[in-house]
């Protein structure tokens, strides 16, 4: 079953709902006009593991970022699971780039090709710079 949930009007979510996995696929941009609408969507899930499919995503910043590293302790509170995969293009090289300052920092599954059954937890670990 597929559920649109519209956020801002820069971003629309759908989610596919599962057993024990449900897919949020993320299609426009990823900031801070839409980062609370992302983060409650993969917060409200009841799904042991979200899975979320950044392939259509075209653009996403810091704060954007931030709704995965605010939905992802929610998550890990609950003993649930954030998976991030297929970002390409922008999103892909901040992912990337986050990735590299913090060492161990987000992954986007091992390729971060198109969303699969066997896609990794990402591991996202929020930085405060100063």
């Amino acid at each position: 079953m597929i559920a649109p949930h519209v956020a801002e009007p820069a971003i629309t979510i759908l989610v596919e709902h599962g057993q024990d996995t449900s897919v949020l696929k993320i299609d426009g941009e990823l900031d801070f006009a839409s980062r609370a609408s992302v983060t409650r969507a993969c917060v409200e899930d009841h799904a042991r593991t979200v899975v979320v499919d950044l392939a259509d995503l075209t653009f996403l910043d810091c704060s954007g970022y931030g709704a995965f590293v605010a939905a992802r302790t929610e998550l890990e509170r609950q003993h649930r699971t954030l998976e991030l995969v297929g970002a390409v293009g922008e999103p892909r090289r901040l992912l990337d780039l986050i990735q590299q300052f913090e060492g161990s920092g987000p992954s986007c599954s091992s390729s971060c090709g198109p969303p699969s059954a066997e896609a990794t937890t990402s591991s996202i670990t929020p930085t405060t710079v100063r």
